[in-house]
């Protein structure tokens, strides 16, 4: 058990999007249906046709929230595929965001917020604390004979970074690079970090890495044991065909990058640590062997998916484990696990069928929600 009005305080989430608002759609219906008190800051950068149903959306989705739950608030930014926008825009919202914890979340993913009491535990008790991460399974979502079909496939786990020394936790990164963009900041630290990394972020394949080191100059990581995330997969959706091209251009383009890669995070831990007035005794050398190391076992990380998709995954690294035993499998189906599986299948099943989002009868000019325009 857990204090919602704890969370409700001390927590908020904000989630970046683009040009993907049913997503969104399906999100917000689950964030309800959890029935938690939050705080949510969406960071839009969608164009003038899908910002409008967005806005429809939003004012289905005050419909539906009889009892007031959600807190949602909306800023918007220029619609353009920018990867320095992307990082700009959660600046911006950070800014915006009063609360100690931020909660980086993806559009088309789905949390289980049933954890949430042991990351505020985690928090609370330990100052040295800047980042929670948990473990995530995949939902997979394909048509077979025409009939849509949902099931947990693969599940993954990382590992912590809980040195005293920043070097130490920055080597420790560097033999399981797996990234946690997606996981629980104490605010400050993410706003540090993200103000350095969207000065100049490397090459897109390896940035989340360094936005990572950047982080755990900032504090430790603790990494629990549960299954915070549930990731949603499709045979046929599209960021998954973007995900494996990124992949497979990935292991043919990225070596070329390391020395760009390594330069760019001694760089970026340099001014870390300047803008947080601490000192670290390691050289130049230290650094760009790290940033080295990463961009080897990403590519050598980079092998086959056994859940039958066909795509491509990091499986290389030490800690990066697939639970392939029917021990870890039984983890995952858990009654906890199997009741937020049938939410997130009700809540995309239902959005597909839910016609009044095509209404163009709706007002789109009363929407309760927050609209802060930033160029």
């Amino acid at each position: 058990m857990w204090d919602e009005n704890l969370v409700k305080d001390k927590m908020a989430i904000l989630i970046p999007t683009r040009n993907r608002p049913f997503l969104i759609f399906d999100l917000l219906v689950f964030i309800l249906t959890s029935n938690l008190n939050i705080d949510l800051y969406i960071a839009d950068s969608s164009s003038v046709e899908n910002r409008v149903l967005l806005r429809k959306i939003l004012s289905e989705i005050k419909k539906m929230d009889k009892n007031n739950i959600l807190k949602i608030n909306v800023i918007y930014f220029e619609d353009r595929p920018d990867v320095g926008l992307f990082y700009r825009k959660i600046i911006h919202a950070v800014k915006l965001i009063q609360h100690e914890y931020v909660f980086l979340l993806p559009d088309d993913d789905f949390p289980n917020f049933c954890i949430w009491g042991d990351v505020l535990k985690v928090f609370e008790n330990d100052d040295s604390v800047s980042i929670v991460s948990s473990n995530y399974c995949n939902i997979l979502e394909e048509k077979d004979a025409g009939k849509i079909e949902y099931k947990f496939t693969t599940a993954y786990r990382g590992r912590s970074q809980m040195e005293d020394s920043i070097y130490d936790r920055l080597k420790n990164y560097s033999e399981c690079p797996q990234n946690f963009f997606y996981s629980v900041y104490r605010r400050e630290t993410l706003y540090e970090a993200i103000c350095v990394h969207a000065i100049d972020p490397p090459h897109p394949t390896s940035q989340e890495h360094r936005f990572a080191l950047l982080n755990l100059v900032g504090g430790k990581r603790q990494h629990l044991p549960s299954h915070g995330m549930i990731l949603r997969n499709s045979s046929e959706n599209q960021r998954l065909v973007e995900v494996e091209a990124g992949i497979t251009h990935s292991k043919e383009v990225m070596a070329q990058y390391k020395g760009d890669f390594s330069v760019k995070l001694f760089d970026g831990v340099s001014s870390m640590l300047n803008r947080l007035g601490r000192q670290e005794d390691f050289d130049s050398a230290s650094i760009l062997q790290i940033g080295e190391a990463i961009i080897d076992a990403h590519v050598q990380g980079d092998q086959e998916n056994p859940d039958g998709s066909g795509l491509k995954i990091y499986t290389g690294f030490p800690g990066n484990e697939i639970l392939k035993s029917s021990q870890e499998k039984f983890k995952i189906n858990s009654k906890e696990m199997g009741r937020i599986f049938k939410n997130i299948v009700m809540c995309i099943e239902g959005r597909k069928k839910y016609k009044p989002l095509y209404d163009d009868r709706i007002d789109v000019q009363e929407i309760p929600v927050k609209e802060i325009y930033i160029d």
